[in-house]
C-alpha cells in the first residue's frame, strides 16, 4: 500500500511540473502578430551560452503586442491557470492594469507580465545553469 502511495505521489509531482507555465509558453511560443494582424508585436529573444561548451547558460525573451485585446485578455487567463504551480508568485490588478510574477525552479524560470488596456509587455528568463563570477 505504501508502495502504491508513493508511485502516486511521484506521478502526481510529474504532471504538476510538467504542466508548469504550459499556458503561458503556450502563447509566447505562437506566430503572434504578422503583415495581416492588425496590431503591432515585438518579439526579442537574447541567448547566452557558454564560451567553451557552447551550450546554453540563459536565455530572455521579451514580447511586446500593442493594439489587441483579445491577446491581453488570453495572457491574463494564462498567467491566472499556471501561477498556482509556481514556487514564488506576486499578481496584482489594478482598474485596467494587471501585473504579476511567476517564478519556477529547476530550470530557474521567471515569467514578467504587465498588461495595461489593449497593451501586453512578457518578459520571460530562463536560467539553466548559474554563472561563475
Amino acid at each position: 500500500m505504501k508502495r502504491l502511495l508513493l508511485v502516486m505521489a511521484l506521478l502526481v509531482a510529474g504532471v504538476v511540473e510538467s504542466s508548469a507555465q504550459k499556458h503561458i509558453d503556450a502563447l509566447l511560443n505562437r506566430d503572434i502578430g504578422g503583415v495581416q494582424s492588425g496590431y503591432q508585436c515585438t518579439k526579442r529573444i537574447a541567448v547566452k551560452r557558454d564560451p567553451v561548451s557552447g551550450e546554453v547558460v540563459k536565455r530572455v525573451m521579451e514580447v511586446v503586442i500593442n493594439d489587441n485585446k483579445g491577446l491581453a485578455k488570453q495572457f491574463i487567463e494564462a498567467f491566472k491557470l499556471d501561477l498556482p504551480t509556481s514556487e514564488v508568485c506576486e499578481e496584482q490588478q489594478r482598474g485596467k492594469t494587471y501585473v504579476a510574477t511567476a517564478v519556477w525552479l529547476n530550470p530557474k524560470r521567471v515569467y514578467n507580465i504587465s498588461v495595461t488596456g489593449a497593451v501586453v509587455v512578457v518578459n520571460m528568463q530562463t536560467i539553466y545553469r548559474e554563472e561563475e563570477n
